[in-house]
């Protein structure tokens, strides 16, 4: 029943992924239907959150060896996102943030 909402929510996901997100943390319990929900959504994206043309960009920064230079050059490729996409991937950090935290509880 609540994926069921959530996937009929899906056409107003970019507009109201705060309210989205806030409400996949509360149904944490059920990580499969917040797993599933969140697979949907980045599958049926006309486009990668990590556009084509920077999609070779972060590749390469993700294969430096130096961890200071990766981070800086992350943070570099992610700026040139969309601020749309830049938001959403930051907010997906911030909850599978939430996950790990929830899990190292358990």
């Amino acid at each position: 029943m609540v994926f069921v909402v959530l996937h009929q929510n899906y056409k107003n996901f970019v507009k109201n992924w705060i309210k989205i997100l806030i409400v996949l943390k509360k149904l944490y319990q059920k990580k499969h239907v917040a797993a599933n929900f969140l697979k949907l959504f980045f599958r049926e994206l006309p486009e990668s959150l990590l556009t084509n043309t920077i999609y070779k960009q972060f590749l390469n920064a993700i294969q430096l060896t130096d961890t200071d230079n990766q981070r800086v050059t992350l943070l570099k490729t992610f700026e040139l996102l969309n601020t749309d996409n830049r938001q959403i991937l930051f907010y997906l950090f911030d909850y599978l943030i939430y996950v790990i935290q929830y899990l190292l509880i358990c």
